[in-house]
């Protein structure tokens, strides 16, 4: 029997049942047998208890393993189909070596197509082959870049990627982007007389927003997307722009920061920049965009003004002369 109810029951009987009385033993022994009755119950279903939150608690870690194991199957699957995506969507068009006087030739027998000859031309026209080789011979990488063109009276978007190789100049693999784009097949569209064979290059760290610019200029300029600062200046190295939009707030190097980079290393591509933004949400960039002498762009914008602000901006600048 529990101690302080033996007590208890001993003062509120003291005196009233000699201590020696039967009948007080028994009553003693039956108070004692049902108390002792009750922790064992007690300790039952405490043990019970215990029992079942262990068995929630195992059945809990094991859905949750099971769903972390399902998650990664999600993921490791979707990586598959993402990756599966990128290899078919970067399988080549057309496979051409270029020769050292710079003249493209298709490496398999075939009876060569008006097509063939005509995107072989654009390729030639683009400006970029001769560079693009020069940089991958001298890297030891592959070098790519986008360029319009018109075949069998299609104008759509291309892009090459230029390989180095031992026994020519290289090797140009040329895929048909128009429809990656989400663009369509494009219209020649009409050009403004200071923007003819314009090169326009677009600094976004937003992809999309790099992209939904190219699709509404394809056909007018020849565009260039790069999405940071560091990527950009890599790019000046062997090529130049008769405009450079930039977007002025990217992590890493901000617009500002790339201008001042531009114009200790590349001085006359420095006095080509342009801004676009959404907002500047710093002193330094509102102090920046007070002290511009020419006009930003504000995001957001539409087809019309960005192309009236590209055409104002390259008709006050005219052309600029690619480098060698």
């Amino acid at each position: 029997m529990h101690p302080l109810l033996a007590a208890q029951l001993q003062l509120t009987l003291a005196g009233a049942t000699p201590p020696g009385d039967a009948w007080w033993q028994r009553f003693v022994e039956q108070v004692s047998a049902a108390y002792y009755q009750a922790e064992a119950e007690r300790e039952e279903l405490k043990r019970a208890l215990d029992e079942s939150e262990r068995g929630r608690a195992e059945q809990a870690s094991q859905l949750s393993h099971e769903l972390e194991q399902r998650t990664e199957f999600e993921q490791a699957l979707a990586d598959s189909r993402a990756e599966l995506h990128e290899v078919l969507a970067a399988m080549p068009d057309q496979v051409w070596l270029v020769e050292a006087d710079g003249t493209l030739v298709d490496p398999r027998p075939r009876v060569p197509t008006l097509e063939v000859s005509e995107l072989m031309a654009a390729l030639c026209e683009s400006g970029e082959l001769d560079a693009a080789c020069k940089r991958a011979r001298h890297e030891g990488a592959l070098v790519k870049w986008e360029f319009p063109a018109t075949v069998d009276g299609r104008r759509g978007l291309y892009e090459a990627r230029c390989v180095p190789h031992p026994n020519s100049r290289g090797i140009v693999l040329v895929r048909d982007l128009t429809e990656l784009a989400g663009a369509g097949p494009l219209a020649p569209g009409p050009r403004h007389p200071a923007a003819a064979l314009a090169r326009v290059l677009i600094v976004d760290d937003e992809a999309d927003v790099g992209r939904a610019m190219r699709r509404s200029l394809i056909g007018r300029y020849h565009i260039t997307l790069t999405r940071s600062g560091v990527e950009t200046l890599e790019l000046f190295r062997d090529q130049r722009f008769d405009l450079v939009i930039c977007d002025l707030m990217m992590p890493e190097m901000s617009g500002m920061d790339l201008l001042d980079h531009a114009a200790r290393r590349y001085p006359e591509q420095a006095t080509r920049f342009v801004f676009m933004t959404g907002g500047a949400f710093s002193d330094t960039g509102k102090r920046f965009l007070g002290q511009l002498t020419t006009e930003y762009l504000k995001k957001p914008f539409d087809q019309g003004q960005l192309r009236d602000f590209i055409a104002q901006h390259l008709e006050r600048l005219g052309p600029l002369t690619a480098i060698e």
